[in-house]
């Protein structure tokens, strides 16, 4: 009995590390084994299992040579399993039992080592923590209604409460994590063909804003970008930025500040005046979308199978949003253009404080004026007679998909 649980512990952690454990060093080692050219299911000859196991070997020896801490907690945790299986002559256990025990133990503790120093590991463990056990929910019910054909009505009921259940959980889920789940949340905001009610309207809260990071971050960033690409001082540049963000998405947040008088005029080209939006990118945005989508791509398999391509042309655009110098010559572009059009005097772009810009800030003149939402909300509302509930009745109902 205790030969069987031992080889059953090792086997379980060796396939649980190997699945689940995505590292900094490349793509997560269990995308190897759902790669076409190296999957080892039914059917794939020797070859092919040799290859997929020499490559898994040589990525593990990667981990293993990072660290020399690494290397002491495996030597602690071989001797503890050896002493623990008793290699001695009374239980003579096969050496194939005492591989798979120390192996798995081994390669269990260079993964936990390897997620403890990766933020894109712990963020993965951490969204499949939370978010597995309601893929898993999900996929159990589909099958318990396909098996006992339950009918059409039957099947509206059990998801409703499903429904119900998690789309709380899941909000909490995305306000934790933040970055692309926020994005990816606000998608499924606004797509009432693809999506239940309960999630629509729980989500639609990520459509107005996010709770900001915090001050002491944002401000550090504007302070490292102005002096690494500008050599500028942030005492200098600005009389003051508001400690509440004006708005928080995805990738950055967005702040009132106050420029000197010595930087209102140091552009010729901007006549924007003091008083400026400051749009400062996420610490670490990029790195954590890429991660991000990485895990999305493996949720796509398991329960979102037709948000695959959506996904790819997601990535496809967001990533070109990295970089605010691509951001502020666009608006240039933009405002240029409407300026010589026949909407000049009906829409405005915001003039960019181009000799401020850097890859993560953005300043640019700030533009009071109502909502695009708010705006719609009061046109229709002065359509109906001044009736502002029935207009955000009629708007809410156009959100669900019921109005036509």
């Amino acid at each position: 009995m205790r030969r069987n649980r031992l080889k059953e512990l090792g086997f379980k952690a060796l396939l649980v590390t190997l699945c689940l454990v995505p590292t900094a060093h490349s793509r997560p080692i269990g995308s190897w084994l759902s790669s076409p050219r190296l999957a080892l299911r039914g059917g794939k000859n020797l070859n092919e299992a040799s290859t997929s196991q020499l490559r898994l070997q040589q990525h593990l020896s990667n981990i293993l040579r990072d660290s020399r801490l690494t290397l002491d907690r495996i030597s602690r945790t071989s001797k503890q399993v050896a002493t623990h299986i008793s290699l001695d002559a009374r239980l003579s256990y096969p050496s194939s039992t005492r591989i798979v025990c120390l192996s798995g133990a081994a390669i269990f503790f260079a993964a936990k080592y390897a997620i403890s120093k990766s933020e894109a590991a712990q963020r993965a463990c951490h969204f499949w923590k939370r978010a597995g056990p309601i893929v898993a929910h999900y996929q159990f019910t589909q099958w318990w209604l396909n098996t006992s054909r339950a009918p059409i009505e039957r099947r509206h009921v059990v998801y409703k409460t499903l429904h119900d259940r998690y789309c709380g959980p899941s909000l909490e889920l995305i306000l934790d994590l933040k970055g692309l789940y926020v994005k990816v949340g606000q998608v499924m905001s606004s797509r009432s063909d693809f999506m239940p009610i309960q999630y629509i309207e729980c989500f639609s809260t990520l459509q107005d804003s996010i709770p900001q990071w915090p001050l002491d971050q944002a401000l550090g960033i504007v302070r490292d970008s102005l002096q690494s690409e500008h050599g500028l001082d942030y005492e200098d540049v600005f009389e003051s930025i508001d400690d509440v963000a004006l708005g928080c998405a995805s990738i950055g947040q967005v702040h009132r500040g106050v420029l000197k008088d010595s930087f209102v005029n140091s552009d010729p080209q901007y006549t924007g005046g003091k008083v400026v939006a400051i749009k400062i990118m996420h610490p670490e945005a990029k790195n954590r979308f890429e991660c991000d989508f990485q895990v999305f791509r493996w949720l796509t398999r398991v329960a979102m199978p037709g948000w695959g391509q959506f996904l790819a042309e997601l990535q496809k655009r967001l990533m070109t949003e990295f970089d605010y110098h691509n951001e502020a010559k666009n608006l240039v572009t933009v405002r240029n253009n409407l300026l010589r059009s026949q909407y000049s005097k009906r829409v405005r772009v915001p003039q960019t404080h181009t000799k401020l810009c850097c890859t993560h800030v953005l300043v640019m003149e700030m533009l009071n004026g109502k909502k695009l939402t708010d705006a719609i909300k009061d046109r229709l509302s002065n359509v109906l007679g001044g009736d502002k509930e029935k207009a955000a009745a009629l708007l809410a109902q156009r959100q669900k998909g019921e109005f036509v």
